[in-house]
């Protein structure tokens, strides 16, 4: 039977077609196998592997699992852009090295504690001031749980934000309202826009100044919607500067305190006040940036002092503010504070 089925001529033949035909599909698997063996993106690991690789997944703890896969996902982007411009694709050790780099330098940029020896006691770059361990325990203790932060405990309603801060302060500077902010770029921007958008805001050329950050005076005036009015010089400003440039349309005259500069030698600028007993009553005095009680230096700086300004009568009969530092043992915290209704309306903003 099988000789009978080899003799047939039909099934010879169809036998030698098949032997044919199979004969270039295989010459072709075996080109396609030898391709993908040359293919240097075959080489290159998957995300998932590299995460379960111990030397990956270390830094999962300290970064999170979403961060290190980003991390590595980058790194595995370069690899391959890599090997568009050059053909090569690195050795694996060398690309867990470079996640594992990656994670590293991340990982440099979380807060840790570090020693201060500058010489300067409150410095930006360093967090400014340590929290004293009785404060941030008792921060903690209220912290980790609800709180009241803004209910009336004892009629169950929305209260104040706030609590008492308005109250300790007002005893402190014998201010009748404060605000506590985060920073003066944010007591600035809070108070003009709230008090002095569209109108006139009086500044003089000398403390038109850049703040930490790269915030400057006159872009935070712009982006309040208040119109900066300057006068005097950059070394000379004096109170009849400020006088003359009072019109119906001015809503404040903002004095700043050039923290971060000194002009020394032909310098004039009238005292708080001096020029709050010459302003008309109904114009808001802002004073950004002082200290509330004597002696405070910061970084060689020595910041005005806002406390006795007050008591010379900046606030008996006028509407005002000022941006302090207070400064309490090593705290540092920043206060927006003055006579109503000068606070009333950046309490009520959004931002605060």
């Amino acid at each position: 039977m099988n000789t009978y089925a080899l003799s047939d001529p039909w099934r010879q033949a169809a036998v030698s077609s098949k032997v044919s035909r199979g004969a270039p599909q295989r010459r072709r698997w075996e080109r396609e196998r030898s391709d993908m063996d040359n293919d240097p993106y075959r080489g290159i690991p998957q995300v998932e592997r590299i995460l379960e690789d111990p030397r990956i997944a270390r830094w999962c703890p300290v970064l999170s699992r979403p961060l290190v896969s980003r991390l590595v996902s980058q790194e595995l982007a370069a690899v391959r852009d890599g090997i568009r411009q050059t053909g090569a694709r690195p050795e694996e050790a060398a690309l867990f090295a470079a996640a594992s780099d990656a994670c590293a330098r991340a990982a440099s940029r979380r807060l840790r504690k570090v020693i201060n020896g500058t010489g300067i006691i409150l410095h930006t770059n360093l967090g400014r001031a340590p929290l004293p361990p009785a404060v941030w325990d008792s921060a903690a203790a209220v912290n980790t749980g609800y709180s009241s932060l803004e209910l009336d405990l004892a009629t169950g309603r929305r209260g104040r934000r706030g609590g008492i801060v308005p109250d300790l302060l007002g005893i402190l500077t014998g201010c009748e309202d404060a605000l506590v902010v985060n920073n003066n770029a944010a007591a600035i921007l809070l108070a003009l826009t709230a008090l002095a958008q569209g109108r006139e805001v009086i500044v003089s050329r000398g403390e038109q100044v850049q703040i930490g950050g790269g915030f400057r005076i006159p872009e935070i005036l712009a982006l309040s919607g208040a119109r900066m009015v300057e006068v005097g010089t950059t070394n000379i400003t004096t109170r009849e500067d400020y006088l003359r440039a009072v019109t119906p349309a001015t809503a404040m005259v903002l004095l700043v305190h050039s923290s971060n500069f000194r002009i020394r030698g032909f310098t004039e600028k009238p005292g708080v006040a001096a020029l709050a007993s010459g302003l008309p009553p109904h114009l808001i005095l802002a004073v950004v940036t002082g200290v509330l009680f004597g002696g405070m230096s910061l970084g060689g700086m020595v910041f005005p002092l806002l406390m006795g300004s007050i008591a010379a009568g900046i606030g008996i009969a006028r509407t005002y503010w000022f941006c302090a530092v207070v400064a309490f043992g090593l705290l540092v915290a920043v206060l927006l504070a003055g006579k109503p209704p000068a606070t009333e309306p950046p309490a009520r903003r959004p931002p605060a």
